[in-house]
């Protein structure tokens, strides 16, 4: 899956990436989704690579690249998994506090399923 951004506003853009990473970290924290689909659509390097490529916010890049190190954490430390995914959350959550609030005039993402 890749995602195509509209450039007309990347803060729009970065704010609505960001709710989907927020949906993704909880269905993986209420276990609807399993740590592999996670990882294939969103916690993975080429991911972080691509969203730094598209000049996306770091903070927002390194939450992804926090995320491809979640694996490593559940087979060493499996106590702490569901901890860090709930520290991730928080941080896409202040993330999110911290970009403007949409107008209905604006047209964020489309997120196109490529074949």
């Amino acid at each position: 899956m890749e995602f195509q951004f509209i450039r007309k506003n990347k803060k729009c853009d970065e704010k609505s990436f960001l709710f989907f990473m927020l949906g993704v970290c909880e269905a993986l924290d209420s276990g609807a989704i399993t740590l592999d689909e996670a990882e294939r659509v969103l916690f993975f390097p080429g991911r972080a690579l691509r969203l730094t490529e598209l000049k996306l916010n770091r903070k927002i890049v390194d939450i992804v690249r926090e995320g491809c190190f979640l694996e490593d954490l559940l087979d060493w430390l499996p106590n702490c998994y569901n901890d860090e995914i709930c520290k991730i959350k928080k941080k896409i959550l202040v993330l999110i506090k911290k970009r403007h609030t949409f107008n209905k005039a604006e047209f964020c993402v489309i997120f196109q399923r490529l074949e």
